[in-house]
């Protein structure tokens, strides 16, 4: 799950602590 946040946040642009631990809460990482 983290790799699939970094992931994501790399595309978003945003790789801060707080940006991938909001991603992992919401569930985000496991969304299209």
């Amino acid at each position: 799950r983290l790799e699939a946040a970094c992931a994501r946040a790399l595309t978003l642009g945003t790789v801060g602590y707080k940006s991938l631990a909001t991603i992992l809460e919401k569930g985000l990482d496991r969304r299209p």
